[in-house]
């Protein structure tokens, strides 16, 4: 079995929400209104950290810079799952 890439807490939170995905799959709107509302709700509960000073180094000192540059890593990867 592969790694995962959440962790219980967070396997946990996504199993409770099978029932609504069930039913916007059905009513066919879950990329429309499911996964928006999954995405704000996943981020609300669990943000992107703060850059460590390493990345922050990366990026020439820019904090904003270091923030932009993980999120993107951060929604890149989440894409691909």
């Amino acid at each position: 079995m592969g790694k995962k890439w959440v962790t219980p807490e967070q396997g946990a939170w996504l199993k409770e929400r099978l029932p609504v995905f069930a039913a916007a799959q059905i009513a066919k709107n879950a990329t429309t209104q499911f996964y928006p509302n999954l995405h704000r709700d996943w981020r609300a509960k669990w943000p992107i950290p703060e850059p460590t000073p390493e990345e922050v180094a990366d990026s020439k000192g820019v904090v904003e810079q270091a923030r932009k540059v993980k999120r993107t890593k951060v929604e890149e990867v989440s894409e691909a799952v």
